[in-house]
């Protein structure tokens, strides 16, 4: 069972009802396939914020094993500590542009 938002009081309900069990309100075919891909768009909005936040926090901790055993000697890090803070920003940057597609997606649904 999966649970979808009303459209009219926007409270969380079995996908199986026909009627709103908060607010009565009625859930036309037409209007769970809308409820469905806000849903579906919603989730996508959490993956891309949850992306993003792996990828900064993938970054931050490979400038920080950089940082803090160099103590200031300013020497070359290891290769495979650049790679992951390239990948750390490439991928927060992806997930970024993203999560703007879908915010301009979502403010359209409305």
């Amino acid at each position: 069972m999966s649970l979808i938002t009303c459209l009219a009081c926007t409270r969380r309900i079995s996908h199986l009802h026909r009627r709103c069990a908060h607010c009565g309100a009625d859930l036309t075919d037409r209007d769970q396939a809308r409820v469905a891909r806000r849903e579906r768009l919603r989730r996508a909005l959490l993956h891309a914020r949850m992306a993003s936040y792996a990828g900064m926090s993938l970054a931050l901790a490979a400038f920080m094993l950089w940082w803090i055993p160099d103590q200031g000697r300013l020497e070359s890090p290891p290769l495979w500590l650049k790679l992951l803070f390239g990948a750390g920003i490439v991928v927060y940057l992806v997930a970024r542009a993203q999560l703007g597609r879908l915010t301009q997606r979502w403010r359209a649904e409305r």
